[in-house]
């Protein structure tokens, strides 16, 4: 399968790329995953969460109610995180 550049919201066919070595720990996409299904802003009640070992991330992990809405990745001023859709296609 194809992989292009996904638009944000683009549900059905997302995906949600982690590159933890560029994650600086800033946790923006939590607060914005929590105040847009939350209500409020609060990283641990986020569906994105941030694992940190010796202050260094060691991966980006989603909770099961993640929608792959992409939310996330319009926040991440560090490219850690990415949208991507698969062409279901097969083209």
């Amino acid at each position: 399968m194809e992989e292009k550049k996904a638009k944000f919201g683009d549900l059905m066919k997302s995906q949600v790329i982690y590159h933890p070595e560029k994650c600086v720990g800033c946790h923006l996409c939590a607060m914005a995953c929590s105040l847009r299904y939350e209500g409020v802003v609060n990283p641990l009640k986020a569906r994105i969460k941030i694992i940190k070992n010796n202050n260094i991330t060691e991966k980006i992990v989603t909770t099961a109610n993640c929608t792959r809405c992409g939310h996330c990745t319009t926040v991440c001023h560090y490219g850690a995180l990415e949208l991507k859709t698969l062409s279901l296609s097969g083209v």
